[in-house]
């Protein structure tokens, strides 16, 4: 049995995202290249040894980061685990890619200042911004910075998927990270917004398909390639919009900025569910202790 043998069981067997599947076709494709030039080939996914991956952690921790390579070992780990219990023809009875992660060094989490995610409005929707639709791109930005999402999850909602009245937005399960669909809440900030782009949307296409993408950059101009817009093309926005500013600025950063302003202000439980994490763990990346709060906590003990 191939990697390729392997993945294509996992995938009829699980019935894991596009997204999951095209993440680990890049990972096979990436571990046949490598291991093959270590002389350590994978005819058969039975004859790759422990000797082998960590001749590879050691080939990918040379170009890249120690986080690169934990992704990378964590979702063939996985398919190991999938073909040791699941695959009996597979004749894997040990899981190679067992505690070979390693520990990153520990990093703040990328969040904005509250003035750059400002300017970059301001630009967009003022007399001299080069990023058409100003106002489309500027309205996306809020939504990222008012709800947290991942821009695969702002490029997957529908219209269907904005409630006005109950004042959520539906989030689908195919395009989450960890597959469950959650709902989140619409901020009064954001409301009025994601009302003109309703209406801009209505009145451009006259929309009547509760299935169409709400974030439809394609209704507005004819520079983006394709009918929908895509988390590749809402990157490449971003690395426009970063040469603009001349400061470094994405979807992911306006993420860890919703959470790292969050996270003082609310509770762990509510931090982990707005975040759409399924470990507290991770949630615990945003919240960080300063000597101020620490004072405003010793504060509340009793005189004795």
């Amino acid at each position: 049995m191939t990697l390729w043998d392997a993945l294509n069981a996992y995938r009829l067997e699980r019935l894991p995202s596009a997204a999951t599947m095209r993440h680990y076709q890049t990972v096979i494709a990436l571990a046949e290249r490598d291991l093959e030039a270590l002389g350590h080939p994978v005819g058969n996914v039975a004859s790759l040894t422990r000797q082998g991956v960590l001749l590879w952690r050691e080939q990918v921790l040379s170009r890249a980061a120690i986080r690169s390579w934990n992704n990378y070992a964590v979702h063939m780990r996985a398919l190991w685990e999938f073909l040791r219990k699941d695959v009996v023809e597979s004749g894997i009875e040990s899981n190679p890619f067992d505690r070979v992660t390693l520990r990153p060094p520990k990093k703040l989490p990328k969040s904005l200042q509250l003035e750059t995610v400002q300017s970059a409005i301001d630009y967009l929707e003022g007399p001299d911004c080069a990023l058409e639709p100003g106002w489309f791109w500027a309205t996306a930005i809020r939504t990222l910075f008012f709800t947290g999402i991942r821009r695969r999850q702002l490029a997957g909602i529908r219209v269907g998927d904005v409630d006005l009245r109950a004042g959520a937005i539906h989030l689908r399960a195919e395009f989450s990270k960890n597959g469950e669909a959650r709902d989140i809440a619409i901020s009064d900030l954001l409301l009025p917004h994601l009302v003109r782009l309703l209406n801009r949307s209505e009145i451009q296409v006259c929309i009547d398909d509760q299935d169409e993408q709400l974030f439809n950059v394609t209704r507005f101009t004819t520079r983006f390639k394709g009918d929908e817009l895509t988390p590749e093309q809402i990157s490449g926005f971003f690395r426009r919009l970063s040469d603009h500013l001349s400061i470094p600025i994405s979807a992911h950063k306006l993420r860890h900025t919703f959470g790292t302003m969050l996270a003082p202000k609310t509770d762990l439980r509510t931090l982990q569910e707005l975040m759409g994490h399924n470990d507290y763990r991770s949630t615990l990346e945003y919240v960080h202790s300063n000597e101020e709060l620490q004072r405003q906590v010793i504060r509340q003990l009793p005189r004795v």
